[in-house]
Order: structure tokens, then sequence, then C-alpha cells
């Protein structure tokens, strides 16, 4: 009689458990859930290469006079096309997750909009912080 009892009890704690954990693996999904678009996704590809592009040539400039070294080599690098291509895949800009689609795209392009204004002096002097709509972006690929 103890020992059914207390089987009893084991299966009410582990079942417990199971809920619990069900429930805490749904909210995490479903709080950062993919939206699925490939116009979206070959266009905000084709402007994040952009941007790359735009930050290796400004990068260039700045050290064309300098002797390469190992920093250098490894910003160089990040910023080719592939490089730049892998990492974008994985964000949340080109997922359209953590926040509502239209609104990231809406920030993604007028940043973009913004960003192409700028000057490489202005980008090595932060000019793209004070861009909110950059802001807003880099905040969601903090998620």
């Amino acid at each position: 009689m103890l020992n059914l009892f207390l089987i009893s009890s084991y299966l009410k704690i582990i079942l417990v458990l199971i809920i619990a954990l069900f429930l805490v693996n749904c909210k995490h999904k479903n709080k950062f859930t993919e939206f699925y678009d490939p116009d979206w996704r070959d266009k905000s590809s084709k402007i994040s290469i952009e941007i790359c592009k735009q930050i290796s040539k400004c990068f260039q400039k700045k050290t064309q006079n300098s002797k390469p070294n190992h920093i250098q080599t490894h910003i160089e690098k990040n910023l080719q096309t592939s490089k730049c291509t892998e990492r974008h895949k994985k964000s949340n800009v080109y997922l359209l997750k953590g926040a509502h689609p239209e609104e990231i795209k809406k920030n993604f392009l007028t940043c973009y909009e913004s960003f192409k204004t700028l000057t490489c002096d202005q980008i090595y002097s932060g000019g793209i912080q004070k861009i909110s709509e950059c802001n807003w972006i880099n905040e969601l690929q903090k998620l």
C-alpha cells in the first residue's frame, strides 16, 4: 500500500514537471517566431551586402597607408560578401523575427537610406548611432 502511494506521488511530481517544461518551452518559441518572406530575404540580403561594401570601402581608405595587422585582416575578412551574407541570414532582420515584420522592414529600410548619406568620416565617428531606426535594428539583433 505504501509503495503504491509513493509511486502515485512520484507520477504526480513527474507530470507537473513535464507540464511546466512544456509551458516554458512554448512561451520561448512563440516570443521569437520568424516570418517567412522570400522577397524580403532577397532584398534585405542585397542591402546588407551594400552596407558591408560601404563599410569595407571606408575601412580600406582609412587603413591604406598603414601596415596590415591581424585585426585589420580579421575586419576585412568579416566584411567580405560571403561572410556578410552568412551573418545576415542568421539575423532577426532577415528572419523577420522579434517584432512585427512590417516594422522590421520599415526600420531597416529607413536605416539603410540614412546610412547611404553618411560619409566615411561620419561612419567612423559614430554617425550611424545617431539614426534612431539603426539603433532600433541594433536592439532587435540583440534579442
